[in-house]
């Protein structure tokens, strides 16, 4: 079941019912989503679980198996309703304790049937004593299960339904109300059987006797409420795939804020995608807003692709808010959003922001997904080792088995897990460009810098002129809008290739490499 939900998962990428195991949808739903994450999870804790069950039995593989189980449980709560809700820690703690409830209730109603089916050839009394025994342990937990199932769906219900006219009107309330229906059956039944039959057996049980009748007619009773529940479960998973009646719209704006000297800035972008957007910036200055400005603008560049910079102007709306609308996010990826506020006698004050802009739907993913995608792998090839070495097989079927599909998810594992991750360039210069960093900047500059590039940073320096290719001038490339800051660090810190630019990561510190940065910036204003 495991294989096939990813398979239709990764087919539904790609257009089709079901994706071939090698194909490239597969892959990259497993090794750059955090779907993917979750079912190598999952599919390790059930190979886990398998080598748990084979071999030797310990203590301790009971306690391992137990937590294992809810781990398996857990991985399902990450990826159902629950887990899309704005703050969604309390309603995954909630499904996972449902899920929990039903395994134990539906388990021990799988088990006490399979046990009145084992007992049917032993004698009369004996097997109305351990009939009686099993519905009475039974009944003790499932009372516990079946409120605690009770409490954590209504909560769900009030999350997915909300109001009485969706549970009436939508297709998911009408599949939850169809679901309702093998609920108030299997109360019924368990009802009987709690209320009429067991205190029977009970009764029998106590006197010595056999009533071979009601045992069978309590084995009846069991196998129609492992029929409803399988029919429950089955009306359950057509709830996972219908859209819940109410859903909660998500959080889409991307927000910011820093300090410039004595100026705080907060940005807040929505609905932070490629399009249409509303930039808004709230400036305070010692507490209170500030309402008037030379002039307010913000400049976008982007990370990646040969697009030219753009800017737009803020509009006061008097109460030290400055707004504008715009489409200056043209593709997705990572942007550079530089604030530049003017005011008089005033420095003026330059924020950089670093936000991450999806198409319209989309998610963003680490860089480091594939590296965990590549650790999980490896450790299912682990488990399939001990599996293979667990089973007893022929060799030639162990090899078949265990060793081919370990070869594999060794291979996927050791070239998933070794792929460079490309250095992170994602982050927003946290020293804001303040007077007192432009100071320590230039100290820094003049150290290690004014030999090559000059004292203006023309790249004329008495070493630099020596130089073949010269040293680049930073008064044309500090330019906000040119590169981004953190384009500026990673050349500070790991050196430019094809140049001469050495890497300063073991020399300057990492305060000091962005303070360097502020300086270039302060380098290239037209002032200068």
């Amino acid at each position: 079941a495991l294989v096939l939900g990813i398979l239709s998962q990764a087919g539904q990428t790609a257009g089709h019912e079901l994706a071939l195991p090698w194909s490239p949808a597969v892959i990259t739903l497993l090794t750059t989503t955090r779907l993917g994450i979750i079912w190598l999870i999952r599919l390790a804790l059930a190979l886990a679980g398998v080598w748990l069950m084979l071999g030797s039995r310990f203590p301790w593989k009971r306690w391992v198996g137990f937590f294992t189980g809810l781990g398996l449980l857990l991985t399902v709560s990450l990826t159902s309703h629950a887990a899309t809700e704005a703050h969604p820690i309390l309603p995954v703690m909630d499904d996972w304790i449902h899920l929990t409830g039903m395994s134990f209730w539906f388990g021990g109603l799988a088990c006490l049937l399979t046990g009145l089916r084992e007992i049917r050839s032993l004698e009369g009394r004996l097997r109305t004593r351990l009939t009686s025994m099993a519905a009475a342990r039974f009944s003790a937990m499932a009372l516990v299960t079946v409120g605690t199932i009770g409490l954590t769906g209504l909560y769900s219900a009030s999350l997915r339904v909300g109001t009485l006219t969706a549970l009436l009107t939508s297709i998911y309330g009408h599949a939850l109300l169809f679901k309702q229906i093998f609920v108030v059956s299997l109360l019924l039944l368990a009802g009987v059987n709690l209320l009429f039959i067991s205190p029977r057996l009970k009764r029998d049980r106590e006197r010595g006797g056999g009533n071979a009748a009601l045992v069978a007619r309590f084995g009846k009773m069991v196998l129609a409420e492992t029929i409803l529940a399988g029919l429950l479960l089955a009306a359950v998973s057509l709830l996972t795939y219908l859209p819940p009646a109410k859903i909660t719209p998500p959080v889409l704006a991307l927000t910011g804020n820093t300090r410039v000297d004595d100026l705080g800035m907060n940005i807040t972008i929505s609905p932070g995608q490629v399009g249409q957007n509303t930039f808004t910036l709230k400036l305070v200055s010692n507490g209170q807003p500030v309402t008037t400005v030379k002039e307010a603008l913000l400049r976008f560049t982007p990370e990646q692709g040969n697009f030219a910079p753009s800017e737009g102007q803020l509009i006061s709306q008097g109460d030290g808010t400055y707004t504008a609308k715009g489409t200056y996010f043209s593709l997705p990826g990572n942007w550079q959003v530089q604030a530049v506020v003017r005011r008089a006698n005033k420095f003026d004050a330059y924020a950089n922001f670093i936000f991450k802009v999806g198409a319209p739907g989309a998610t963003a993913q680490p860089s480091a997904t594939p590296h965990v995608a590549g650790s999980l792998i490896l450790l299912i090839a682990f488990l399939l080792t001990l599996i293979a070495a667990a089973l007893p097989l022929h060799p030639s079927g162990r090899f078949m088995v265990g060793v081919l599909p370990t070869l594999a998810a060794l291979i996927a594992g050791v070239y998933f897990a070794t792929l460079p991750i490309h250095a992170s360039r994602e982050d927003a210069n946290p020293v804001p460009p303040s007077s007192q960093s432009i100071t320590e900047g230039k100290a820094v500059f003049t150290q290690y810098c004014v030999a090559c590039h000059g004292t203006s940073g023309k790249g004329d320096g008495p070493v630099g002129v020596t130089l073949n290719p010269r040293p680049a001038d930073l008064t044309i490339h500090g330019v906000p809008g040119v590169h981004t800051d953190a384009q500026l660090y990673d050349w500070i810190t790991n050196g430019l290739p094809g140049t001469r630019m050495p890497a300063w990561k073991a020399t300057i510190s990492d305060t000091d490499r962005w303070n360097l940065v502020n300086y270039i910036r302060f380098l290239a204003q037209p002032s200068q």
